[in-house]
């Protein structure tokens, strides 16, 4: 007969370290898939990217310009792709972020542009736009909009989505007759709008007590930019602490117009 011996309590051990390894093991799988379900997030709100752009530019008409669409969608601009990223997988982006917020809202009476550059895939977009939507921007500013320039644009386009998406964070009807106008009648537009809040309103904020008026007037003015310039003048010039002229003002448009 032979007989094997054993230690005491090295089978007990022996169980202890399986479990330790299955332990590790489950853990690393767990990791793992958390890993791969994030991945498959990522790559789904890529193709939704994709498809939209898909949607956007791969639906115009061909002909004699198939060649040139074709050139166009090969080029692709990545920048609507990047604000899809995530805030966390931008690293190092809360500094940039801050200097840049603490440029826009630095007290300045002149125009300023702020270019941001570098190489492609860094995170420009995305770094501008988290500046843009900050709440400190948004309430530093009266107005603010948000529009994609494309390698290939064209200046008239341009100025129609600025116009259609000031008078949007406004709540007002666009200009009638804007998609017929010209390049001069759409910066007319732009100016006079412009001009109306910094001729009225020289802190540049609507007392909440004429804000109702403001609208009115501004929608009797119908887009027209040569009325909203002559009316914002002559409201500069009335008291701002009492609505009574400035609604002899709104009830006189009427006639006026």
């Amino acid at each position: 007969m032979l007989c094997l011996g054993h230690r005491p309590g090295a089978g007990f051990r022996g169980f202890l370290r399986k479990v330790s390894c299955f332990i590790k093991t489950l853990k690393a799988c767990h990791q793992i898939a958390s890993e791969v379900q994030r991945m498959k997030s990522r790559v789904i709100d890529i193709s939704k990217g994709h498809q939209r752009y898909h949607d956007r530019y791969g639906t115009l008409e061909q002909g004699s310009s198939s060649r040139s669409i074709g050139l166009n969608t090969a080029c692709h601009d990545y920048r609507g792709d990047a604000l899809l990223l995530h805030e966390f997988e931008l690293a190092g982006i809360d500094k940039p972020k801050s200097q840049l917020i603490r440029w826009l809202v630095h007290e300045d009476p002149r125009l300023k542009v702020l270019s941001v550059s570098g190489m492609g895939r860094l995170g420009k977009t995305t770094l501008v736009k988290k500046a843009f939507d900050d709440v400190v921007v948004k309430n530093h500013f009266q107005s603010h909009v948000w529009i994609t320039v494309s390698e290939s644009f064209k200046i008239e386009v341009l100025l129609k989505d600025i116009i259609k998406k000031l008078f949007e964070e406004l709540e007002q009807p666009v200009p009638r007759g804007m998609d017929n106008m010209d390049t001069n009648s759409l910066k007319a537009i732009i100016n006079a709008f412009l001009q109306q809040n910094r001729k009225t309103f020289m802190e540049n904020s609507c007392p909440s007590h004429l804000e109702g008026l403001s609208k009115a007037i501004l929608n009797r003015c119908e887009g027209l930019p040569l009325a909203i310039v002559a009316i914002s003048g002559l409201l500069s010039t009335k008291d701002k602490s009492s609505v009574d002229e400035w609604d002899n003002i709104y009830r006189s448009l009427g006639a006026e117009l």
